[in-house]
């Protein structure tokens, strides 16, 4: 029983001494007052003491602009709160404020905090240190040394452009990664400290990390390194960075002063390189620039160069094909007419794009009288003339009487495989035979035209190619027929002339209703007039027709007629 009083009594005595040290005794701290001044609204944050016997009733704010006077301005009973906000009757930034805390452990009524003014103190400046290319990341990376402010949130990243800043991003750290930026376009960036109640220090200087391009010269087999001043601080000298086919990086130039640098590279070689600037003064701070990588191409010949035809295209043009397989970006490609010893260019291009290439070119020469030759020849700019093709030599074809006889082509990889003599019968080519001895008699009356195919022997590059020689004519009278009768809503139904020994460029046709009106005519009378064409409302009836046709030996020979249309 007596153990048990004992024991009572000092469980009273140690909660009388935890209530004297550690229950409410002392008034919060307030920590700081930031005021919006877009809206008057004041936010103080605080910290609260021990409240061991729960004695806490309400903090009872007051403020005062300059001058004597506090008035109470809000009541908070919340505990658990460390801010509250509330709004002052003007934007004024002389509010000061204190706490009269509600109730103590010892009875006492209330207990008064420190006092604070309104927060108005910006952090100071703070200045890059450098902006650089990680040469892990290739991202742009902004490093700064902590602002001297005693209160300091956090630091706002800008980008400036033509002197306007932009936000990027906020962070606590001493360094930003810009994000998404691509490394080989110039920014220019700016820094500003901000504080705990959102007032930022004045924006810093711009800094602009260098960027760098390179080009080669493969004549030389040199390849320059030229890069941007970096902005932001003087730069002492500068020191050129390589790796060469996977090697670890290695210093190839030192105390550079310029903005560029020339080193040889052989053919074949890969390289990537960057550039560090040091800034006069103080060389532990740097900038690195971005890193460029190149392969330094062998100087290539073609793999293949060939001259695929040359061929007649009509009386005044021959065709001319060549085919060029691993041609360089650099290359040029030019054709030639061959006459003797003497060259005659052709054409000349610059092919964009390596690999395989075909270009066709048009050479404008009278065919009917001499046969033409002709040749390809690639050119690099380091070693000049690189590769030249097979030539190929028009077929000239002849008549005397119905006797047709031609020369060869010539200078395929395998040669030609048949010679086709073909025909025109008015409005299409026909194979009338083939023959292997150069010559071809002609005896039917259709054809009146003919022309020699050539047909390559399939070659080695995977395809067979065609020429054709000029065209020769019989002088035959005309003959010719056109229709007497046309329906609009059947398959005739267009007024043309069929027939041979007929030129086409210079024959015509005058189409007339019953009562003499001008109704058609046309130069190209082997493609007609057709009277089912758009816009032409032709009724059933009696038209006349006046044919003016010429023949290959420029005789004229006029013809009138009749024809009905029907429905």
């Amino acid at each position: 029983m007596v153990n048990r009083a004992i024991r009572f009594l000092l469980f009273t005595f140690f909660v009388g001494f935890s209530n004297l040290c550690f229950g409410l005794t002392q008034a919060p701290q307030i920590l700081r007052a930031c005021l919006n001044t877009g809206d008057s609204t004041v936010t103080i944050e605080y910290k609260n003491p021990v409240d061991a016997c729960a004695s806490f009733s309400e903090h009872h704010v007051y403020g005062k602009e300059v001058g004597p006077g506090f008035s109470l301005m809000f009541v908070e009973s919340s505990w658990a709160a460390s801010s509250i906000q509330f709004k002052l009757p003007n934007a004024n930034p002389t509010w000061t404020f204190y706490f009269q805390t509600l109730y103590l452990c010892n009875g006492t009524d209330s207990v008064k905090s420190n006092t604070l003014t309104i927060d108005t103190q910006k952090p100071t400046i703070s200045e890059i240190d450098s902006v650089s290319i990680d040469q892990g990341t290739q991202k742009l990376i902004i490093g700064w040394t902590a602002n001297s402010a005693a209160d300091v949130a956090g630091y706002r990243i800008y980008k400036n452009v033509n002197s306007v800043n932009s936000t990027i991003g906020d962070t606590t750290a001493l360094s930003y990664f810009l994000p998404d930026h691509p490394v080989d376009q110039v920014i220019a960036v700016a820094l500003a400290a901000f504080d705990s109640c959102n007032l930022f220090s004045p924006i810093s200087n711009t800094h602009q990390a260098m960027i760098l391009n390179n080009s080669y010269d493969p004549c030389s087999q040199d390849l320059t390194l030229s890069w941007s001043t970096y902005i932001g601080w003087n730069t002492e000298f500068l020191k050129a960075y390589a790796s060469i086919n996977g090697s670890p990086y290695n210093q190839i130039a030192t105390n550079l002063q310029s903005t560029n640098y020339t080193f040889k590279l052989k053919p074949g070689d890969s390289v990537c390189a960057f550039v560090r600037a040091y800034k006069l003064g103080d060389n532990s701070v740097r900038s690195s620039s971005n890193r460029v990588c190149y392969r330094a191409q062998e100087v290539a010949t073609p793999e293949l160069i060939y001259l695929s035809f040359a061929s007649v295209l009509d009386a005044d043009q021959v065709e001319i094909e060549a085919y060029v397989n691993n041609f360089s970006n650099s290359d040029e490609l030019v054709i030639y007419r061959t006459e003797g010893a003497n060259l005659t260019e052709v054409d000349r291009s610059t092919i964009n794009t390596s690999g395989s290439t075909t270009r066709t070119v048009l050479d404008n020469r009278p065919t009917s009288q001499n046969s033409w030759r002709y040749v390809a020849k690639t050119f690099d700019p380091c070693i000049g003339e690189s590769a030249i093709s097979n030539a190929g030599q028009t077929m000239l074809l002849n008549l005397n009487s119905d006797q047709l006889s031609w020369s060869s082509y010539t200078e395929w990889e395998k040669g030609v495989d048949v010679y086709t003599v073909q025909g025109f019968d008015g409005s299409t080519w026909n194979n009338l035979g083939t023959s292997s001895n150069f010559s071809y008699s002609v005896a039917d009356e259709e054809h009146t035209c003919f022309r020699i195919e050539a047909t390559e022997v399939s070659n080695s590059y995977g395809w067979s190619s065609k020429s054709y020689s000029n065209q020769v004519c019989l002088l035959r009278d005309p003959t010719f027929y056109v229709p007497n009768a046309l329906n609009a809503a059947g398959i005739n139904n267009t007024f043309r002339v069929i027939g041979t020994s007929i030129d086409l460029d210079k024959s015509t046709f005058i189409i007339f209703d019953r009562w003499g009106g001008h109704i058609a005519e046309s130069n190209q009378v082997d493609v007609g007039w057709s009277i089912s064409a758009e816009g032409n409302d032709i009724q059933p009836g009696v038209f006349f027709y006046v044919l003016s046709i010429v023949d290959l030996s420029g005789n004229k020979h006029k013809s009138k007629g009749s024809f009905r249309v029907i429905r």
